[in-house]
């Protein structure tokens, strides 16, 4: 792993390629590997096209929607976390609508 110094020594980052794994609020049941060129504590640098243009742009590592990690597993314990109180608040949702249902029928006896 290469350091690059910036002019506050607590800004050093990482410069060789590395892999993270973004999961997304968007997509919840994907997980992209992703080739980033640049990383602070942080923060990413993601090589982007935009049609015929390349560009590095910079990301937070958890932006609260998109957030990279270091490993694929993080990735997917993220998701699975994530998916698991989905659930749980769904089954939770239709247990009141299904209560509010039958108070709504009985009404009419």
């Amino acid at each position: 792993m290469k350091l690059q110094g910036l002019k506050n020594p607590n800004n050093y980052y990482r410069r060789d390629k590395m892999k993270k794994y973004l999961t997304s609020a968007w997509y919840r049941d994907e997980i992209k590997e992703v080739e980033c060129k640049r990383e602070t504590e942080k923060s990413v640098w993601v090589e982007e096209s935009w049609g015929n243009k390349i560009n590095i742009r910079r990301h937070p590592k958890d932006s609260g929607s998109d957030i990279y990690h270091n490993t694929w597993e993080e990735a997917w314990e993220h998701i699975n976390k994530k998916a698991e109180m989905r659930v749980k608040g769904i089954a939770k949702n239709l247990k009141e609508a299904q209560e509010t249902l039958i108070r709504i029928q009985n009404m009419k006896s």
